[in-house]
């Protein structure tokens, strides 16, 4: 089983914790949905291109029933949805019926059940070790304990089991695919302004207070660690599968 380690960058308390922990769990987003990006446009521009979408295949049909079943959920009739398109898939549906947060739910599903998703396969193959430090990113201390957890992951890695072969492939295909696309986040952008604004104005002029506890915070940490660190890894063979293509288109 995985023994995700705590996260032990996050040393300060009370308040002053909380808010550490929730610019890591920002930090970690950004840097999820950034690499993601990166690593479909080097793909898409190198000897590959969109045909690697066929080898992340599954990622792609979990990212667009993710859209659907959230489509469902949320009361939007599916007009149409493609899984095997050229540029991936592709969900069409009428407006949600719940008012400005049914669009941001759908445009983001594919991240919350890839995560889920990830979190799930992580535990069955049994990776551990995987801690993100990311208050010090310059400090060299801290490089060197990227560059370690890097290393974890291969050794935590079966590579003569066919199982564990096919779950990291399974893992690997939701990380580059679950990350919401341009579409999605135009789709979304007016709900979650509106949503963001609300957010707002409620803690501006009430008591009321959207801080999540910490321990929910960490949990949620603990999972987008080893994603954004397998993501790093995605990215450093993107980046060699590209400059091999710059080889061979001279």
């Amino acid at each position: 089983m995985t023994n995700l380690m705590g996260l032990g960058y996050l040393n300060l308390d009370g308040m002053s914790k909380t808010l550490d922990s929730y610019s890591n769990s920002i930090f970690l987003i950004i840097l999820i949905v950034t690499l993601s990006f990166l690593i479909d446009l080097l793909l898409a521009n190198s000897v590959i291109g969109r045909r690697y979408r066929i080898f992340v295949a599954p990622g792609v049909i979990i990212h667009e029933f993710s859209h659907a079943i959230f489509c469902i959920l949320t009361g939007a009739r599916i007009r149409k949805m493609a899984l095997f398109e050229a540029n991936g898939g592709y969900v069409e549906h009428n407006p949600s019926k719940i008012p400005i947060i049914g669009q941001a739910l759908i445009s983001f599903a594919p991240f919350v059940i890839g995560l889920g998703a990830i979190f799930i396969l992580i535990r069955l193959i049994g990776i551990h070790g995987l801690d993100l430090p990311i208050d010090k990113a310059t400090d060299i201390k801290a490089l060197s304990n990227l560059s370690t957890n890097i290393l974890n992951i291969f050794k935590s890695i079966n590579f003569t089991s066919p199982k564990e072969i096919f779950f990291i492939y399974l893992i690997l295909s939701i990380c580059v695919t679950m990350t919401p696309s341009w579409q999605d986040l135009a789709n979304a952008f007016f709900s979650l302004i509106l949503i963001l604004a609300a957010i707002f104005a409620i803690s501006k002029f009430s008591n009321f207070s959207f801080v999540l506890p910490l321990s929910l915070l960490d949990k949620i940490n603990a999972i987008l660690s080893p994603v954004a660190l397998l993501l790093i890894l995605c990215f450093l063979f993107s980046i060699i599968i590209y400059v091999i293509s710059l080889l061979f288109k001279k």
